[in-house]
């Protein structure tokens, strides 16, 4: 399949919420982002509770330094994880997704129940 738009343009069309496929040739970037994604958020869910130290780690990974004072349950699903920052003693029990195409800002001492999504911006298409 060939690219209807160039990297830029894809990333300003998330930006500015505006409908848009990230799924095409050409787009080795974006691509590249949402793949280190999916392997931290792979190794993340495989985790056990015995596991807290590696489970810390691959969220600072994912998510940055804001993700510090984090905890959530696995399993998650994130598109990008950078995109995402957290404010403070967040909680996320099982099934949390985030649709981080966008930024996602999650406040302090939020709490979510099982099987949350949040999303930022149109769904590519």
């Amino acid at each position: 399949m060939s690219t209807y738009f160039s990297e830029e343009e894809v990333r300003r069309r998330i930006e500015e919420r505006e409908l848009y496929c990230d799924a095409y040739e050409g787009l080795e970037g974006l691509k590249s982002e949402r793949d280190r994604a999916k392997r931290l958020v792979a190794r993340f869910n495989r985790t056990t509770v015995d596991d807290e130290a590696l489970r810390k780690e691959l969220i600072a990974e994912l998510f940055g330094e804001s993700a510090s004072n984090a905890f959530l349950e696995p399993p998650i699903s994130v598109a990008y994880g950078h995109r995402t920052t957290f404010s403070g003693n967040a909680y996320a029990n099982t099934g949390l997704t985030l649709v981080d195409d966008y930024e996602i800002n999650i406040g302090k001492n939020v709490m979510f129940g099982p099987n949350v999504t949040l999303t930022s911006t149109n769904h590519p298409i």
